[in-house]
């Protein structure tokens, strides 16, 4: 079985979503009355690895485009980009 990309997409949001949860898992929970800093986190993770889920099984489901090759110049710009900004996001602030 090769990957289609909304199996692909989905494993990667609940991927996201799991390593988020076990990234704040210190982070103390509270209750719906007194909540906690990692409350509205903890949800939110839960809701991202849920929808996840369901666009993996849609996608395994349905006709969809296989993924063939990963295309990199893309991926190396956004990253780049990103690097660019958090490096220089101190000395020439966020007009630029």
């Amino acid at each position: 079985m090769r990957l289609k990309q909304d199996v692909a997409a989905g494993l990667i949001f609940a991927a996201i979503g799991i390593a988020a949860l076990w990234l704040g898992s210190e982070y103390a929970f509270g209750s719906a009355r007194t909540m906690g800093p990692g409350y509205m986190p903890t949800l939110l993770c839960w809701l991202l690895i849920a929808l996840g889920a369901a666009i993996a099984l849609k996608g395994a489901a349905a006709d969809g485009e296989v993924i063939r090759f990963w295309r990199i110049r893309p991926i190396v710009f956004v990253l780049a980009g990103v690097a660019v900004f958090a490096l220089t996001i101190e000395s020439f602030g966020l007009a630029i």
